[in-house]
């Protein structure tokens, strides 16, 4: 017995690690969910609300409208943006695995805690600590270890005398 849901979507990744194929699987399902809850907010507004606000008299509609308007536009608002960034992300981080590579496309995941430290200090005015750039300096150093843009000498030396 087959599921043509989950053949919908099923990651489709032949060659890639594990840990990328549940990262798109992931983001396959957050888009898939609040997609769901998108379509099911604009049903919402047109079928049900738009006839519950027509049965309220004036003193009624003042209080109850406010009150319920708002936090289902939040809602559908919030449905909407995060379905096409979900599926905005599913793209981009595909094209960076095919692009890229597994093994390079997951350091980029250590580049966060960069950026979360940038946005911090300048959104939040958060002060940036010695630990912090310590810290970043080590993901960083990492980093270009793991991609091969930084070499240590020493290893050069080693593979170049084993050649």
């Amino acid at each position: 017995m087959t599921f043509e849901l989950l053949a919908q979507v099923s990651t489709g990744s032949t060659g890639t690690s594990t840990a990328h194929a549940v990262v798109l699987q992931i983001l396959r399902w957050a888009h898939f969910f609040f997609g769901i809850a998108w379509i099911g907010h604009l049903y919402y507004f047109n079928f049900v609300q738009s006839h519950a606000e027509k049965a309220l008299d004036g003193p009624q509609k003042k209080i109850v409208v406010p009150n319920f308007r708002g936090r289902a536009i939040w809602w559908f608002r919030m449905g909407a943006m995060v379905t096409f960034l979900t599926g905005l992300a599913y793209i981009l981080y595909y094209g960076l695995i095919s692009g890229a590579g597994a093994s390079r496309a997951i350091l980029i995941t250590y580049l966060v805690p960069t950026f979360a430290v940038f946005y911090g200090a300048v959104l939040l005015g958060e002060p940036v600590t010695a630990a912090a750039v310590g810290g970043l300096a080590l993901v960083l150093a990492g980093v270009g270890l793991g991609t091969g843009a930084v070499r240590l000498g020493r290893a050069r030396r080693i593979a170049s005398s084993e050649t």
